[in-house]
């Protein structure tokens, strides 16, 4: 699987979610059940996030309408999202996003 989840904390309060190399938004969506299903099994009112995206250097095609799917439905425990390693373009579409949502 492209796309890895795991706690990166003992106190399971933020989600990591590894991007390596080439992957579909199939594999995306995937990833975001699991963590959904990760951040359903504690009692926690808010989990953040970590996306590390050093090895994806290209996003699969329909970017925008892909993140506009996922913004439109986030969980309610959903907190903070950090970006490590996103190219310029993946930045700039998340600001774009960021300001329409």
């Amino acid at each position: 699987m492209p796309i890895h989840v795991s706690w990166d904390d003992t106190e399971k309060t933020t989600l990591l979610y590894t991007i390596d190399g080439r992957w579909a938004w199939n594999d995306l969506y995937d990833a975001l059940d699991l963590g959904r299903d990760l951040m359903d099994s504690v009692s926690h009112e808010r989990i953040d996030f970590i996306v590390d995206m050093t090895d994806c250097k290209l996003l699969p095609d329909n970017a925008l309408s892909n993140f506009a799917r996922m913004a439109s439905k986030p969980h309610p425990k959903s907190g903070r999202m950090v970006m490590a390693g996103a190219t310029t373009f993946v930045r700039a579409l998340l600001n774009v996003m960021g300001r329409y949502h």
